[in-house]
């Protein structure tokens, strides 16, 4: 049976989640020899390889990704309104669009390459800070070179496996590790230029209406907006203006979000009714709600899997191979609550209260 190919999102997760890996596993084989400074180079010297590396592979597999979601919008659209195409090949596509889609292209091409900038700039600079702290506060012990190299090491290890390897800080001042910022931005990315091809296609062909999806578990804020219909001009009145819905100035309701837009055709479709589903005021639901309730349930199992990630993780850090190889492994023994899940947990403290 053939191997399936993975998805663009799918490779950009791998890759992160890869680099995370190999930048802790990097910073627990590194051998501290020499100087306390030229241990601290060595380990910057290998930590800006990695990122190097990384931007190197995430680069291309953002601009494929791109391109195969903007496409993916336009072939939806003529879909939905019937229109016939001469090729429904990505390539042969790109070729055919206008002037019009293939700017906002390559301006969606140009911000994401710098927020994967942006991003390796900050993973590098949190682990230099962190390569600082650390030796300073082995040197500030007094200790003779060599327990302070190995000082510096266990301070280094004992940060990161706390807290693993952040990308970015949001506004509030919460920090997203690597492999869940790669998620956010794939799936944000995909569903924000899906969004705003299908706009521009629409309204490229002389329709001024979309609709929003509909979703079970959808958050509270997004429950708000689905399932009604807007003008994306707001020049028919019949309907709000789409920019009641994407405020943010971006074609999603908020990061990660699900919900996409489709053309809506009049002919094809309960007018009054839908008229009246979108002019009811925007307000959200209730927190009783089945709906609401659904999200709040998959939002727990989503914070017990987040959970249990980074503790695998941190048992990786400390234990290397000592650890389950993979975290569905991880979770299988964690559940059960088996005699080595108890073992691992046990040496985990056990080696914890050694280096302290």
């Amino acid at each position: 049976m053939a191997k399936r190919k993975l998805s663009y999102i799918e490779q950009l997760i791998r890759l992160f989640t890869a680099s995370q890996q190999e930048l802790i596993r990097l910073l627990q084989t590194i051998e501290p020899r020499g100087t306390v400074a030229q241990y601290r180079k060595e380990l910057l010297k290998q930590t800006d390889k990695e990122l190097a590396l990384l931007l190197s592979k995430a680069t291309p597999l953002m601009e494929s990704l791109v391109q195969q979601s903007y496409v993916q919008g336009i072939i939806y659209v003529n879909r939905k309104l019937g229109k016939k195409m001469i090729s429904t090949k990505e390539a042969e596509i790109l070729k055919e669009l206008s002037k019009t889609h293939r700017k906002t292209i390559n301006v969606f091409i140009r911000n994401k390459l710098g927020d994967l900038n942006d991003t390796n700039y900050f993973i590098g600079r949190q682990i230099k800070d962190n390569i600082q702290r650390a030796t300073e506060e082995a040197i500030g012990l007094k200790l003779s070179t060599n327990e302070t190299l190995r000082e510096c090491k266990k301070n280094i290890l004992k940060n990161f496996a706390e807290n693993g390897i952040s990308a970015i800080k949001t506004k509030n001042g919460r920090e997203i590790r690597m492999d869940a910022y790669a998620d956010m931005v794939a799936r944000s990315t995909t569903r924000e230029i899906t969004n705003t091809a299908t706009i521009k296609q629409v309204s490229e062909l002389g329709y001024d209406l979309v609709k929003m999806s509909e979703h079970l578990g959808a958050c509270p804020i997004c429950q708000t907006y689905e399932g009604r219909v807007y003008s994306i001009s707001g020049k028919d009145k019949r309907f709000p203006k789409l920019d009641i819905a994407f405020s943010s100035g971006y074609a999603n309701i908020h990061p990660r979000c699900r919900h996409v837009l489709e053309p809506f055709v009049e002919e094809l479709n309960d007018v009054d009714k839908y008229i009246k589903i979108s002019n009811e005021p925007f307000k959200e639901p209730s927190k009783s709600s089945k709906q609401v309730q659904e999200y709040y349930k998959q939002q727990r199992e989503k914070q017990i899997l987040r959970n249990d990630r980074l503790q695998w993780e941190k048992y990786k850090t400390v234990l290397k191979n000592e650890a389950p190889a993979t975290l569905a492994g991880f979770r299988r023994m964690k559940t059960a609550n088996s005699d080595n899940y108890k073992e691992i947990k046990r040496k985990y403290k056990e080696t914890l209260a050694r280096e302290n």
